[in-house]
């Protein structure tokens, strides 16, 4: 083990403070005195988070479900027992900074953080704790779901973009999740699929029963797909040809199904700066917390390491015992 990774696979923060000796800000000029020191103690307290744990972990080894657990263990100034989202901000940034600069050594292999850097970046610089994440309002909801099951299926294609929309909406799957679904992995008998993981491992597959309303154009797809015949790896398969296109067992580009999600928003009137997956996403989870559903079983749906993104979208946290149930 060579000495960077010894200075920087230890609780102490001397290897932090050598970095930012020589750390410049956005504009190449050194940091202040100021900020080097409230950057350290950031990524003290950080540290000590990271090996008060029954097992310690380095920020050599840390990923998302971690530095989530971290953000949700952090309470507001103002005594609400909850995070600050500024405050999250800072800490995602700092931990950023510090992940790239240990993948730039070599020490790592890539940014565990970077989804929630995104996140918070969409938000723009002047949101408030209190204010939410983008969502469909319920009339906007309602009609989203009016619009994917009266859609046309005259098509393959038609048919696949229906079920896809159906299964963002109403499973509340990632971007990447929706895009890497694989047949073998939805069970409709059972009403439920499993979601893929990431390659990188910062998000599990996971168990998500599947609400009623969007079984429906999924089993119309998957019949559809299945009578074309061929051994289908993907759920929501790409396609190739002019246009009478064939399908190809690939998964669909992000731009293409960003432009699905976005035109289907456009018709129901949503005006949000995002229009993307995360929109039904979080849509899916208001929708759930409004009709009572348990932040445990919720959790557990969307994959959740904790409960910092569902408080984003909703305060209210009643919980239901733990019986079998179906999103909404």
């Amino acid at each position: 083990m060579d000495d960077q990774t010894v200075n920087w696979d230890s609780a102490s923060t001397a290897a932090f403070e050598q970095w930012q000796s020589g750390a410049t800000n956005a504009n190449g000029k050194a940091l202040s005195e100021q900020t080097r020191k409230q950057r350290l103690a950031m990524y003290g307290k950080f540290l000590k988070f990271l090996y008060a744990r029954e097992v310690p972990l380095s920020i050599l080894g840390v990923g998302s479900a971690e530095i989530e657990r971290f953000l949700a263990s952090l309470t507001s100034s103002a005594g609400t027992g909850e995070p600050n989202i500024s405050t999250c901000q800072r800490y995602v940034r700092l931990i950023s900074d510090v992940v790239d600069h240990l993948v730039s050594l070599g020490l790592r292999d890539s940014n565990p953080s970077s989804e929630l850097l995104k996140q918070f970046s969409e938000r723009g610089g002047g949101r408030s704790a209190d204010k939410l994440p983008e969502c469909l309002d319920a009339a906007q909801d309602a009609r989203l779901r009016e619009l994917i099951l009266r859609m046309p299926t005259d098509t393959w294609t038609a048919s696949r973009n229906r079920a896809m929309l159906a299964l963002y909406a109403g499973a509340g799957l990632t971007l990447y999740e929706g895009i890497h679904m694989q047949m073998k992995d939805v069970d409709l008998a059972k009403h439920r699929l499993v979601t893929p993981a990431t390659p990188s491992g910062s998000r599990k597959a996971h168990d998500v029963p599947l609400a009623k309303w969007c079984e429906e154009p999924l089993a119309e797809w998957i019949k559809c797909l299945l009578l074309r015949r061929g051994d289908w790896e993907y759920l929501f398969p790409s396609s190739t040809g002019g246009l009478n296109p064939d399908p190809t067992d690939e998964p669909l580009a992000e731009n293409s199904v960003y432009s699905l999600i976005s035109n289907a928003l456009d018709t129901i009137g949503f005006a949000g700066a995002e229009k993307g997956a995360a929109i039904l996403r979080n849509t899916f989870a208001l929708r759930n917390l409004v009709a009572n559903t348990s932040q445990n079983d919720l959790r557990s749906w969307m994959g959740l390491a904790s409960d910092y993104q569902l408080f984003r979208i909703a305060r209210r946290r009643g919980l239901w015992s733990t019986d079998d149930h179906r999103p909404a």
